[in-house]
């Protein structure tokens, strides 16, 4: 990818609203919570949020949550972005691991702040049987 320019990095997530340009640093969420999901919930990273910033993202497994962690995140810093992600990489070549969310986290370490954009409707893609229910979602909004 090109490091000329700002992008986003969406991942395993399908989005039936407007997503934003990446203006400025954000990162998108499901409105949800743990009494919502249930036990799914520990299949998925998490945000706490304060105001409109995201000031984590969560391992999965955190119980105390603000929204779910989609996999979508726009970047307007991405020079910094790239330096994250190639200090990261450098530490452990090896890690297959090492995704978005390591390198948000880092930003943020560095004081770099990310607006939090909530969704109510998120389509997630990551596994058969919710690849199959958004699936159904977008049949029936068709229709």
């Amino acid at each position: 990818m090109s490091q000329g320019m700002p992008h986003f990095h969406a991942c395993d997530t399908i989005l039936v609203d407007a997503i934003p340009e990446p203006a400025t640093n954000w990162i998108a969420g499901f409105r949800s919570n743990v009494e919502e999901l249930g036990e799914l919930a520990v299949h998925y990273r998490t945000q706490s949020v304060a105001g409109n910033r995201v000031i984590r993202v969560n391992e999965r497994g955190v119980k105390d949550f603000n929204s779910i962690h989609i996999g979508l995140t726009g970047v307007s810093f991405y020079k910094e972005f790239w330096k994250a992600l190639r200090e990261i990489y450098t530490k452990n070549p090896a890690d297959s691991t090492i995704s978005d969310v390591h390198v948000v986290d880092l930003m943020m370490k560095w004081g770099i702040l990310f607006e939090w954009i909530p969704f109510d409707t998120w389509l997630d893609t990551g596994n058969i049987s919710a690849l199959k229910k958004a699936g159904e979602y977008l049949r029936n909004k068709s229709n």
